[in-house]
C-alpha cells in the first residue's frame, strides 16, 4: 500500500492453508523477503519475490530431519547482501539468530544456543545486529552483537518476569526503539520505549497504547548522517 494507507493490494495468493508473514524490503526496494508457512504442520521457510509479488522462490527451507526446524522473520542487511532470520528447533536448540547470503547460501548461526535469540535488527551502517533473548519464555532482554556474531553486549533488561523485545534502529543509527512490559507488575501490556544505541537513557515514549509491538521508524530526512551509537 502507499505510505498513507491507500492503494492496498495483494502481493501473494497461495493455495489454501499457506500463510505469508513478516515481509521486509531489500534496501533497493526491488525485492521482498518474507516467511512462508505450509499447511498442516505449519513448518516455515524464508522466501523472496519481486516487489510486485512475481518470481517468488525459496531461499532457506525448513527441515524435517534430524529435527523439525522452522525459519522465521527475515531481516535484510543495509547493503542488501545478507539476511538474518530466526531458526527454531535446529538440533533441538530452542532458537538462534542465523545469517545467510541474500541467495540463501552459506547459512550459519550467529548467537549462542543459550541466549535463545530472535528478532534480529541491523544497524543502518550494517556493523551491528540487535536481537531479543529468551524467545519462548519470560524475561527477554535486548542484546547487540557485531555483524559476525562476536562482541555480544546486553542493552536492555528488566527484573523477572518483565520483557524488552522488538528492537528497531532509528535511520540515524543513534537510537533503538523497543517494546517493554516493565511498567506493569503482571507484565500484561507493552509500551513503546527508546534508548541510545549503547543502551543508555532508556525512556518511555507516551502513545496512549498498551500493546505496542513491531515498531518501524520512518525514513530520516535527506542528508541525515548515519552514526554508530
Amino acid at each position: 500500500m502507499n505510505a498513507n494507507g491507500t492503494g492496498q493490494h495483494q502481493l501473494t495468493s497461495d493455495a489454501p492453508g499457506y500463510r505469508d508473514y513478516t515481509p521486509k524490503y531489500t534496501p533497493d526496494g526491488k525485492r521482498i523477503v518474507f516467511t512462508r508457512c505450509s499447511p498442516g504442520d505449519g513448518l516455515c521457510a524464508i522466501w523472496i519475490m519481486r516487489a510486485d509479488g512475481t518470481h517468488r522462490h525459496l531461499l532457506v527451507p525448513f527441515l524435517t530431519a534430524p529435527t523439525e526446524t522452522n525459519n522465521f522473520n527475515p531481516a535484510v542487511s543495509p547493503d542488501g547482501r545478507q539476511i538474518t532470520f530466526d531458526r527454531f528447533g535446529f538440533h533441538g536448540i530452542t532458537s538462534q539468530v542465523w545469517v545467510a547470503s541474500i541467495n540463501g547460501k552459506h547459512a550459519h548461526p550467529l548467537t549462542a544456543p543459550g541466549l535463545e535469540g530472535v528478532g534480529s535488527a541491523w544497524s543502518p551502517d550494517g556493523s551491528q545486529i540487535a536481537f531479543d533473548s529468551n524467545a519462548n519464555r519470560a524475561h527477554s532482554s535486548i542484546y547487540v552483537m557485531r555483524a559476525n556474531g562476536t562482541g555480544v553486549r546486553l542493552l536492555a533488561a528488566s527484573t523477572w518476569p518483565h520483557n524488552n523485545i522488538f528492537a528497531a534502529y532509528a535511520p540515524s543509527g543513534d537510537q533503538i526503539a523497543f517494546s517493554s512490559d516493565r511498567r506493569y507488575p503482571d507484565a500484561c501490556c507493552l509500551n513503546l520505549f527508546a534508548m541510545r544505541a549503547n543502551g543508555a537513557r532508556q525512556h518511555l515514549i507516551p502513545t496512549g497504547q498498551k500493546g505496542v509491538i513491531d515498531v518501524a521508524w520512518g525514513p530520516a530526512p535527506p542528508g541525515t548522517p548515519r552514526t554508530r551509537g
